[in-house]
């Protein structure tokens, strides 16, 4: 995420009545959008995550980049013109505080679980390559030069599928 909102982004400015509903509506009810949308998918991919669902996971997968996209978008954006958010009526500030510290939560848990998921599949990943290693018969095999030789040694060639 590039942009968290706090506090300071709500500071009061001269912006004229006319112009604050003209801009602050739309962009309220983007970011509000992007924010809303996005808990629901991390809350989603969190469960997934918790319960080794990788079908969930792969398929919010796409969905969560979109997201995010236009989370940065929305808020790189206000970041860029802060008479915007100053526009913004008190309900609605601390409606986005509120959404935004939610979705601060889930993407702090979203980034643990995801570790873990990681660090467990690697550690799958590296029992079956030391079985595979380890179980291997010696026999007669290529030498690094071309030729056969006796199968002493213990390096094996072994393929995995990324996708775990």
């Amino acid at each position: 995420m590039t942009h968290a909102l706090a506090e300071d982004d709500f500071a009061l400015d001269d912006v004229s009545e006319d112009m604050s509903d003209d801009i602050a509506i739309p962009a309220y009810d983007d970011l509000m959008f992007a924010c809303t949308n996005l808990c629901e998918l991390l809350d989603v991919e969190n469960d997934a995550l918790m319960n080794h669902d990788a079908e969930t996971i792969a398929a919010l997968g796409d969905r969560k980049v979109a997201l995010t996209r236009l989370y940065a978008s929305y808020t790189r954006g206000l970041a860029d013109r802060p008479e915007v958010t100053r526009a913004f009526n008190p309900e609605q500030k601390e409606e986005l505080l509120t959404i935004g510290r939610q979705l601060e939560e889930l993407v702090e848990r979203n980034a643990m679980l995801l570790r873990a998921a990681i660090d467990a599949s690697r550690t799958v990943v590296d029992i079956i390559a030391q079985s595979v290693r380890s179980s291997q018969e010696p026999g007669i095999v290529y030498g690094r030069t071309g030729t056969l030789r006796g199968g002493d040694d213990k390096s094996t060639s072994y393929s995995l599928n990324n996708i775990l």
